[in-house]
């Protein structure tokens, strides 16, 4: 009986249970980080809303044109 050889080939590399490779860890991260966006965006707009607001001058109406008047401070 002849033997054969298998030739010589690197074995695949072991991976410890529980433990993620770096992409896993990436795709959470860029997930995070659209998340927030949004959360951020959603909070400037509302600040700047706020602002204005606050610092809009009052507005009366006319009692018989119905046109605005803005009154100065």
């Amino acid at each position: 009986m002849t033997q054969r050889t298998v030739p010589h080939t690197r074995p695949a590399p072991q991976h410890r249970p529980g433990v993620r490779g770096l992409w896993y860890w990436q795709a959470r991260l860029a997930l995070a980080v659209l998340g927030i966006i949004p959360v951020i965006v959603g909070w400037v707009i509302n600040a700047a809303v706020g602002e204005w607001v606050i610092r809009r001058p009052p507005v009366r109406r006319a009692a018989r044109t119905g046109a605005a008047v803005v009154v100065s401070r």
